[in-house]
């Protein structure tokens, strides 16, 4: 008797064997960007060019909208001039920066309402082509040096990361913070921030 029990025991659980799962390392990762934002699948939770473009063009085009922008045509009554300042990198994922700023460049440049002062590379090479012209070019058609128009305004921000758990989901949240400041005055006349929310989900497989 209690071998007949112990056969059909072994055999209910080989039937059942195939439904058993366990989790692989596969991820999927849904995105969330806003209450209204798609959601979009994705094989890791730390920020990628995706999310560099988005945030970039969504935190220019906020502070364009800003109030700052009509006070600053009526004081100076041209459009003001922008310069990025620095950037922090303080997420748990490798940036290129470079392609942020260009982004926030094109967007600002593109809008046409504010112009954008050169930066240290791009100075140096003006500077140097403005002493060889003094040495090499004919008169009038010289570009002096001292007539650059200074920046009126700089860019500061920092992205940042955080893992945390919602739900008995892993969760990653993702945020970059701008602000723009007055540079004669020293005073912050912007600040915009952009968060992205990022369920990590671990899939599962029968054996």
């Amino acid at each position: 008797m209690k071998k007949l029990v112990f056969l059909i025991i072994i055999s209910i659980s080989i039937v059942f064997l195939p439904s058993c799962v366990s989790p692989t390392p596969n991820t999927k990762i849904n995105v969330e960007q806003d209450k209204n934002a798609n959601t979009r699948d994705e094989v890791s939770g730390k920020w990628n060019d995706a999310d560099l473009r988005d945030s970039a063009k969504t935190l220019i085009n906020q502070m364009l909208q800003g109030g700052w922008l009509k006070v600053a045509k009526e004081q100076k009554e041209t459009i003001p001039n922008i310069k990025i300042g620095e950037i922090k990198n303080k997420s748990d994922s490798h940036l290129p920066m470079p392609a942020f700023e260009s982004t926030i460049q094109k967007v600002l440049i593109n809008s046409g309402q504010v112009s954008f002062a050169m930066n240290k590379e791009e100075a140096k090479g003006i500077r140097s082509e403005q002493d060889k012209q003094m040495n090499t070019a004919s008169d009038g058609t010289v570009s002096e040096a001292g007539d650059e128009d200074g920046a009126d305004y700089m860019i500061f921000g920092q992205f940042t990361s955080m893992s945390d758990r919602l739900g008995g989901k892993q969760v990653k949240y993702l945020q970059v913070n701008l602000k723009l400041i007055n540079i004669q005055k020293g005073k912050i006349v912007w600040v915009g921030e952009k968060k992205i929310k990022k369920f990590i989900q671990q899939k599962s497989r029968t054996w």
